[in-house]
């Protein structure tokens, strides 16, 4: 019985560190550190999309270690295309 119950623990040990090291990965403090970075506009809210700024908007761009304040200058689509700010 001893054994049964120390083959448990060791099976359900091994899942354990297996399911932290995926929230690991997962968090956003890993993407981060991976150099991805989180843009929020001036309200907070994450941006997906450069269509989701204008310029002359400040944002706050979070990096693994501090943040940065940055105007926006222009818009650039998914194409690489600049758009005109007055179209």
């Amino acid at each position: 019985a001893r054994r049964a119950v120390a083959a448990v623990l060791e099976r359900d040990a091994a899942e354990v560190a297996g399911l932290r090291r995926a929230v690991r990965t997962l968090s956003p403090a890993s993407t981060l550190e991976r150099g991805y970075a989180v843009v929020q506009d001036a309200d907070g809210r994450v941006l997906r999309s450069s269509l989701e700024a204008d310029p002359g908007d400040q944002l706050r761009v979070r990096l693994a270690a501090g943040e940065l304040v940055v105007d926006v200058e222009a818009q650039v689509d998914a194409e690489g295309r600049v758009l005109d700010p007055f179209a």
